[in-house]
């Protein structure tokens, strides 16, 4: 039953993210700071800029992790419609299958996008995905997140979801990749460095 409800929703809900993403988008001025890599990496940010992260990484159809849970379809379709390719899985659910699909996809040249502490928190919490996949593939992981001058943010979400608004000002802020030589290290670089572009 829950799967038949969100397997209705999943469109109409999709359509409206896609829409307001559509009308910001093209009714604000978003600019770029740093370096976009030329070559396969991985892209992590925290939870809370999915809203305009993906269509943003949607434009240069990288792909996505997305568990296939009910609930997520609408999120999965707005992916889709912004321009992600997706790998569904989560843990106990595809998870080990859809990250080997992703390493694959990685080594062959393509890029990735994470929210590490999605989809369901704690918030600022790096799950260990992303260094897993990096320490297979060798690929870099390098953060993101987005400022927007007019944005707000909902504090009564897990997340904290930042959301820009129309005729906005949003800058798309790139990091230098992370490095480190242990698992335990690259977690806590993973953290720190998107900290960082929280408070700058």
């Amino acid at each position: 039953m829950i799967q038949l409800v969100w397997g209705v929703l999943q469109w109409p809900i999709a359509l409206a993210w896609h829409l307001y993403a559509t009308v910001v988008s093209r009714t604000s001025t978003v600019t770029v700071d740093g370096q976009i890599p030329g070559t396969a990496a991985i892209f992590v940010n925290w939870h809370r800029h999915q809203t305009f992260l993906i269509p943003h990484h949607g434009s240069f159809r990288r792909f996505m992790l997305v568990s296939p849970a009910p609930a997520l379809a609408p999120v999965a379709r707005f992916c889709r419609l912004s321009g992600l390719r997706l790998i569904r899985g989560r843990s106990g659910d595809r998870g080990k299958q859809a990250r080997e699909e992703l390493c694959a996809l990685i080594l062959s040249g393509a890029s990735a996008t994470l929210a590490v502490d999605g989809p369901a928190g704690p918030v600022f919490q790096v799950k260990r995905g992303c260094v897993d996949i990096a320490l297979r593939t060798q690929a870099p992981i390098i953060p993101v997140c987005f400022r927007s001058a007019r944005g707000v943010t909902l504090h009564w979400r897990w997340d904290r979801m930042r959301l820009p608004v129309p005729f906005d000002r949003i800058t798309v802020v790139y990091g230098t990749p992370i490095t480190g030589s242990s698992e335990s290290e690259l977690l806590e670089n993973v953290r720190r460095d998107l900290m960082a572009l929280e408070a700058a």
